[in-house]
């Protein structure tokens, strides 16, 4: 499995190589997991669901009532897609330190991880 991590700013040059490698990545049928939090890794949420591997996304939230978006549903049932979450349901909106710490626990199935973090991701 492998991961993404990118900061919230980033230069375009990087972002569309950044595009190219995940679709290159996702052709290749690499598992991603991560928790898809910033705009750019949204981006590549997107690129990697429109592949046949396996994804499993880690909010920085409960996964109880949260919204699943339509195109979701049936990656979910078919099994692709997996929503892991260890926050209780009173713990509804992302913060940082949840974003740091999903990833923390997210790192004993990482095989590979795929930085591009030209400024920190989180605000101190």
């Amino acid at each position: 499995m492998s991961t993404l991590f990118c900061s919230v700013r980033c230069p375009a040059e990087l972002i569309l190589k950044t595009y190219d490698l995940i679709r290159d990545l996702r052709d290749s049928g690499v598992i991603f997991i991560g928790g898809f939090h910033s705009p750019i890794e949204k981006d590549c949420l997107e690129i990697l669901l429109r592949g046949s591997q396996p994804i499993v996304i880690c909010p920085a939230k409960s996964i109880e009532k949260m919204r699943i978006p339509a195109n979701w549903k049936p990656l979910i049932d078919n099994g692709r897609l997996l929503l892991l979450s260890p926050f209780v349901p009173r713990q509804k909106h992302i913060t940082g330190e949840r974003a740091q710490y999903g990833t923390y626990l997210s790192q004993p199935w990482q095989k590979r991880y795929t930085y591009f973090m030209p400024q920190p991701a989180v605000k101190p």
